[in-house]
């Protein structure tokens, strides 16, 4: 049987992910997928569809065709790369920065909601712990060793 931590952290990070989802799905009628991907350009300021796809682990021509639609929209950009022909960045168009900000300001307010049901002599404790939880989330992504585990983070 595994220990209840971990199965509480996969059910804070279900829960969280889930609220901001259906969150977002409100944002002036963009679709919960649509709302993933303005998020993670309006964080990278600029991918290509190759990149995108990746971080997102959507099939690439999957994520063409939600690019498309949100180039479509007008919230997206694409443009030819200058290293290679055969590819395009996407980036955000002036209406896409404003949806990316609407969708910003709706998520941090559901961050803020959640924190303030945590009692206020706590949440430092709470802050605190989630910034090692971070700290860790990236090392996994980006530091493991040949044998496929993940570095210890201190």
């Amino acid at each position: 049987m595994e220990p209840p931590t971990y199965a509480t952290l996969r059910e804070v990070a279900r829960l969280y992910a889930d609220a901001q989802r259906q969150g977002a799905a409100c944002c002036r009628g963009t679709t919960q997928t649509q709302c993933i991907f303005l998020t993670e350009i309006g964080w990278a300021g600029q991918l290509t569809l190759r990149e995108l796809a990746h971080r997102l682990g959507f099939d690439k021509s999957w994520t063409s065709r939600v690019v498309d639609g949100l180039v479509a929209a007008g919230l997206l950009h694409k443009t030819p790369s200058p290293d290679d022909r055969r590819s395009v960045r996407i980036s955000l168009t002036t209406a896409g920065h404003q949806r990316h900000a609407e969708l910003n300001a709706m998520l941090n307010a559901h961050a803020e909601r959640v924190m303030h049901r945590i009692p206020a002599e706590k949440r430092a404790a709470v802050y605190d712990a989630l910034a090692l939880l971070r700290a860790a989330l990236r090392a996994e992504s980006v530091d493991t060793t040949s044998e496929g585990h993940a570095q210890t983070v201190s």
